[in-house]
């Protein structure tokens, strides 16, 4: 299943296709992302780990190594996180410099 989602950007919200279909539960961020039973610093944790293993894979794809497998796309990752906490920093993930 594809959807359009919103994601917030400083010039208003983006609207990306959503994925998710692709992906394992545990490595869904709207199903993280709305998972009552886990707390906002447990959805926040969890994203945020997803975020840093999404970029770790562009890495090392960029470097020609293959990466994992299936995982959602960042914007995905960065819109869900901005759901659960929309005053949130973004993290500082390993990029290539």
């Amino acid at each position: 299943m594809i959807e359009t989602l919103e994601i917030p950007t400083p010039d208003g919200p983006r609207p990306v296709k959503s994925t998710t279909e692709r992906v394992a539960p545990a490595s869904d961020p709207w199903a993280i992302a709305t998972d009552s039973s886990l707390s906002r610093a447990a959805k926040l944790d969890r994203l945020r780990r997803l975020e840093f293993d999404v970029r770790q894979t562009l890495v090392a794809s960029e470097e020609g190594m293959s990466g994992k497998g299936s995982l959602p796309m960042l914007a995905e990752v960065l819109a869900a996180i901005a759901h659960v906490s929309p005053e949130t920093q973004r993290s500082a993930s390993p990029t290539k410099s």
